[in-house]
């Protein structure tokens, strides 16, 4: 593991905007890769290639509904044991830290609010999720306005349909798309990547080293699901197979990215909550006081435990043979 001073915050002394010439030349694909120099990813090239994903609202749903749907979330979150143990923190520690400015808030990831079953008190099913997610979002970035500049809210993902638009605009956001978002990350950003997939986490992490950061436990990254039809003629798993045959793959120059924005940040796991069983496992990532605070960050996966691509082709050639990943 690399000592602290060797791994600086190359994006801390990054303008607010950087300029087109400080960007990569994209690739004819119309990506950026991350090279020897740490030049950033870009979001687009998580987006552009995929088709539209947006989820329909779910029948009966209106605004309205949304509206008084928000409100009760947001009692029961601000009436919840996370949420006092969030304030207090805030309070306590990191309104107290002088050592960065939030400027502007993106959270991307969120999934629709208005698809799914309509009008439901429990937090812990599909769309409801989001619509928790939000509300704690929004009583952070509520705490920050206390002492920070905050001028501009983005969300971002692209299963937001019509009716979720009208209402994030609602509550003050900017509905954004990729490319838009690789201009709105600074390092000024509190950034929330509710549960986020590892790509565009990544891209946004490498963007521009946010000040403040909820989301994945970097730790855990990288991983990939080698999905064996890749390399079994059509096969395809079920979702428990995927999930137990999830296979860590070996990009070094993705823990390139990731380990000096780990190495200069304090982590702090997120409270559990009944309300909000999506912050199990979620990792708060701020800049402290002082470098003396930090302490070094490593992997949960070393390299040599990782598998590159050939060694997962033939991890799944030996399920085959053995009669664990069958037609």
């Amino acid at each position: 593991m690399a000592s602290l001073e060797s791994q600086p915050d190359s994006h801390a002394d990054r303008s607010e905007s950087p300029s087109a010439s400080a960007r990569p030349s994209p690739s004819l694909d119309g990506s950026t890769s991350i090279t020897e120099g740490m030049r950033p990813l870009s979001l687009a090239r998580f987006h552009t290639s995929r088709p539209s994903a947006v989820w329909e609202p779910a029948p009966g749903t209106t605004i309205d509904t949304l509206l008084a749907k928000h409100e009760r979330f947001t009692e029961a979150w601000k009436a919840s044991e996370a949420y006092r143990e969030l304030h207090e923190f805030f309070t306590d520690v990191l309104l107290k830290i002088n050592t960065f400015q939030i400027k502007s808030c993106m959270c991307l990831c969120l999934g629709s609010i208005a698809a799914g079953r309509p009008c439901l008190e429990d937090f812990d099913v599909p769309c409801t999720n989001s619509l928790s997610q939000l509300v704690a979002f929004e009583s952070w970035v509520e705490l920050l306005k206390s002492k920070h500049p905050i001028e501009q809210m983005y969300m971002q993902d692209p299963a937001f349909n019509p009716l979720d638009i009208e209402f994030l605009e609602r509550r003050g956001f900017k509905v954004i798309e990729s490319p838009a978002s690789d201009d709105c990350m600074t390092p000024d950003t509190f950034l929330f990547t509710p549960g986020g997939e590892q790509d565009p986490v990544i891209a946004a992490i490498d963007a521009a080293h946010p000040a403040l950061y909820i989301g994945n436990d970097l730790r855990d990254h990288p991983y990939i699901t080698v999905n064996p039809s890749i390399f079994l003629g059509g096969y395809s798993p079920t979702f428990e197979e995927q999930l137990m045959n999830s296979l860590p793959a070996a990009e070094p120059l993705v823990r390139q990215a990731l380990l000096p924005f780990m190495n200069t940040r304090i982590l702090k796991p997120m409270p559990t909550s009944d309300l909000a069983t999506w912050l199990e496992g979620e990792i708060m990532y701020y800049k402290p006081a002082s470098d003396s605070e930090l302490v070094p960050v490593a992997f949960n996966k070393s390299d040599e435990e990782l598998y590159d691509d050939e060694q997962a082709e033939a991890y799944w050639r030996r399920q085959r043979s053995h009669g664990f990943a069958t037609d």
